[in-house]
């Protein structure tokens, strides 16, 4: 992961706190890859 976040340089805040709502809502599945 983080192709989409080297496409553009201020999605990767967005995609920071977007992995952090994935990581609350989804824990123990397969979101934690990091």
């Amino acid at each position: 992961m983080g192709e989409w976040v080297t496409k553009n340089g201020h999605n990767l805040h967005i995609s920071k706190t977007l992995i952090s709502i994935m990581l609350w809502n989804g824990a123990g599945k397969n979101v934690i890859y990091f």
